[in-house]
């Protein structure tokens, strides 16, 4: 009600008086006071960290190995490099271009950890599971579900990938640099994957040269393996290194990364990986 001989106030001054005295009585008095809205504060900001960490990136979609058209494609992935293995040995062939999409990568790395799951059952569960691979442009980005963080989150690793000029018959040389690392939304310093891979060399190595083994012969994993252990350290320090092979004596000309982009007749192709390769006198 008004009050004879006072102004009478605007219905916006009205409400600007009754929130301050709202405000008023919210303003804490006590210490107590400001230790519950400082907890208050800080067990928001750890709940947030924890649903950024265990949520996974929108783009993680890993492959049902039990789906039949996922062992299609692992099936086309796995001739398509059982194609570039004989290409690899035939002398006549000076230029030699591969590729291979990212579903076809994804099906044959769900395919595959399923046979080795089923031929190796163990009573704890792996420590890894679910791997995707994600091409963008000059950019590849792992990421896997590690099972011994609590909630299982996905950890995904992006890494790019440069190729340096060179000229003439001089070995290519690439870059490849870590650029993030994820914990489900999260970043994470990029120093742990390095320690973590650095402290590990001697079993990679070993695992690297039995794979090397099983698909290119032991006399080229002997002789080369400790090449890809520098590639592998290039890799985690920055550095360029070199790309020829002595396989054949042949040098990665090219190393093409692209998303999703358009064909030459205007529709838009998968995300695939292009290596060009071709016969070397170095």
């Amino acid at each position: 009600m008004t009050v004879p001989g006072q102004p009478t106030l605007p219905a916006r001054g009205r409400r600007v008086l009754f929130a301050q005295r709202i405000l008023r009585q919210l303003r804490p008095t006590r210490p107590a006071h400001y230790l519950a809205i400082g907890a208050g504060l800080v067990l928001g900001f750890i709940l947030l960290l924890v649903l950024l960490a265990a949520s996974p990136p929108g783009w993680y979609r890993p492959l049902n190995p039990m789906d039949r058209g996922v062992r299609d494609y692992a099936s086309h992935a796995q001739a398509s490099c059982v194609a570039l293995h004989d290409e690899l040995q035939n002398p006549r062939l000076k230029n030699i271009t591969w590729r291979i999409t990212q579903d076809e990568v994804n099906a044959l790395l769900a395919v595959t950890l399923e046979n080795i799951q089923q031929g190796h059952r163990r009573q704890t569960a792996a420590a890894m599971s679910n791997p995707f691979i994600r091409f963008e442009n000059n950019t590849v980005i792992l990421a896997v579900q590690n099972n011994q963080l609590p909630l299982h989150p996905v950890v995904s690793l992006a890494m790019s990938v440069q190729m340096m000029p060179h000229a003439g018959k001089v070995p290519s040389t690439a870059r490849i640099q870590i650029q993030s690392l994820h914990i489900g939304l999260l970043p994470a310093p990029k120093s742990i994957v390095v320690r973590k891979i650095s402290g590990r060399l001697q079993g990679i190595h070993d695992a690297l040269q039995r794979m090397v083994a099983l698909y290119v012969g032991a006399t080229y994993a002997r002789s080369n393996t400790p090449k890809l252990m520098g590639w592998l350290r290039s890799v985690l320090t920055g550095r360029p290194f070199p790309l020829n092979i002595q396989y054949r004596r042949l040098m990665i000309k090219r190393i093409i990364i692209r998303g999703r982009h358009p064909g030459p007749r205007g529709n838009m192709e998968p995300p695939e990986l292009t290596i060009e390769l071709s016969a070397g006198s170095f």
